[in-house]
């Protein structure tokens, strides 16, 4: 019973995160926006954001956060996930530090979806978290989803390298991501136990 009190308020946390994200660079979710800012259909991810050798420096997410200073350069590792790691129709997702526990990773966890991290505290969502997002050329959160983009799903381990957005105070870190390394696949990560 206690995991489900702890699923529905990581539940309400995400909402508030992902709800973050729509508001911090773009308008009506809705309503998809074009490269021009009217609607219409969604846009391509920028070439060349997914690359093939990880950054230098990579911190993860709760170290990242400390030193975050928006307009920075920042490269920050962790986990997708959160009751809806991926924002639809935007692309944002949200990381975890990757030293938190996801629920599939402890005994008798009866969680059908672990990469909500329900089993943690609900304060360690908030100090444990990023939002990744990705801008257009117009300075806006693209129209594009990145789940399933280079194969991206809850659980994969990512090193991101990006901007600090000028909007992100603490305790929320917001990066402008400029590329994202996969570290390794979640559904992977159980196969090397």
């Amino acid at each position: 019973m206690k995991w489900m009190t702890i699923c529905t308020t990581t539940a309400s946390l995400s909402l508030v995160i992902a709800g973050l994200l729509v508001l911090a660079g773009c308008g009506d979710a809705s309503k998809p926006a074009t490269p021009e800012g009217g609607t219409g259909p969604k846009v391509s991810l920028p070439e060349g954001l997914f690359v093939t050798q990880a950054p230098d420096s990579a911190k993860d997410v709760t170290a990242a956060k400390q030193d975050a200073k928006p307009g920075e350069m920042i490269v920050v590792r962790g986990r997708i996930g959160g009751k809806q790691p991926f924002v639809k129709g935007r692309a944002a997702l949200t990381l975890y530090d990757p030293a938190l526990v996801a629920c599939d990773e402890m005994p008798d966890h009866g969680c059908p979806t672990p990469w909500d991290f329900c089993c943690e505290k609900k304060e360690s969502h908030v100090d444990n978290t990023a939002s990744i997002q990705v801008l257009g050329p117009d300075g806006k959160v693209l129209a594009a989803d990145l789940e399933g983009a280079s194969g991206l799903a809850p659980l994969d381990l990512l090193v991101v390298e990006g901007t600090v957005d000028s909007t992100s105070q603490s305790p929320v870190l917001i990066v402008n991501a400029k590329s994202i390394f996969i570290e390794k696949r979640g559904a992977d990560r159980k196969k090397a136990d």
